[in-house]
């Protein structure tokens, strides 16, 4: 069984990160290309920007492991949170709030049963940094190289939250009443 480090552990001013970041990084060019470790399981991209560059990455990465996203509309003014985490815990494994005020995102996560991130594959995020921090070394580190780091980092957080536990089934129709199909 790995050493699974939690997400909050990944901060920006520490070493120690950096370097679970490396082997975490090293662990996920053996297991994530050509795979669908998480096939079967389903994201929630909660975003009123569809074309966001975190958005992207974060859809990049979750079908690289054999997700499939969906754009889920935020919620709207005088939603109750409440009823729509439950709707999101029975459809869905995960929920990326990508754009939304952090008061929504945390009352989100205190009320769904499933992983809610803030962002998680955004620029201004700790896996953004750490991956900025685990160039090579080589004077050749591409915005390309730090893409593909950014990404795997991502793939390894969703395997770190989403791994072993019990995948949704999805219904036959999905949520169109929530927001396109992604």
């Amino acid at each position: 069984m790995l050493d699974r480090p939690a997400l909050q552990d990944f901060a920006f001013g520490s070493a120690a990160p950096a370097l679970q970041a490396q082997r975490l990084l090293a662990l996920s060019l053996r297991l994530v290309p050509a795979q669908h470790l998480l096939g079967g399981r389903f994201v929630a991209l909660m975003s009123g920007v569809p074309d966001d560059p975190a958005a992207q990455r974060l859809t990049r990465a979750a079908r690289g492991l054999g997700m499939q996203v969906t754009q889920v509309a935020p919620p709207f003014a005088g939603q109750r949170i409440d009823a729509l985490a439950r709707i999101l815990d029975q459809l869905y494994d995960a929920v990326d709030c990508v754009g939304m005020p952090a008061a929504d995102v945390q009352q989100l996560a205190r009320v769904c049963r499933v992983p809610v991130f803030d962002s998680l594959a955004g620029a201004d995020r700790p896996l953004a940094a750490l991956a900025m921090r685990c160039a090579d070394g080589a004077s050749s580190d591409s915005p390309q190289d730090q893409e593909q780091r950014h990404c795997r980092l991502v793939q390894v957080a969703l395997l770190e939250c989403l791994h072993g536990a019990q995948p949704h089934l999805a219904p036959p129709v999905r949520q169109s009443w929530l927001g396109a199909a992604g």
